[in-house]
């Protein structure tokens, strides 16, 4: 199921969980009617890769989350692994969102880099 990103905590924790599967991260708004419109799309593919960490993030409800990411376009999409964002789509055109996710996958096999 898609995880819901309601506070610091919840982001700190998705972090933390990047460090072992990678995550998806959905960014949009209530207001936003593409981002309902590709959310359907969205849920399909959490389910279709339950190894992977699928999470939302309402950014009216975590403004300063994405500010600091620099998030503009609604929706976004950022894929993070071992804590830090590794790629980033915005829209809710169906093909490249899916292309986004396989990419994800393949990045379960990707070791930790070193420091």
């Amino acid at each position: 199921q898609v995880v819901a990103l309601r506070n610091e905590e919840d982001w700190r924790m998705m972090l933390q969980a990047s460090m072992e599967t990678p995550a998806v991260v959905k960014f949009d708004a209530a207001w936003c009617a593409p981002c309902r419109a590709v959310a359907p799309v969205f849920a399909a593919l959490c389910a279709r890769h339950s190894h992977l960490l699928f999470a939302r993030l309402d950014v009216d409800e975590m403004e300063e989350c994405a500010t600091e990411l620099r998030i503009t376009t609604m929706p976004t999409f950022c894929v993070f692994r071992h804590g830090k964002r590794v790629e980033t789509l915005s829209g809710a055109e169906r093909a490249p969102l899916m292309a986004l996710v396989e990419r994800a996958v393949a990045r379960l096999e990707t070791p930790k880099a070193e420091p």
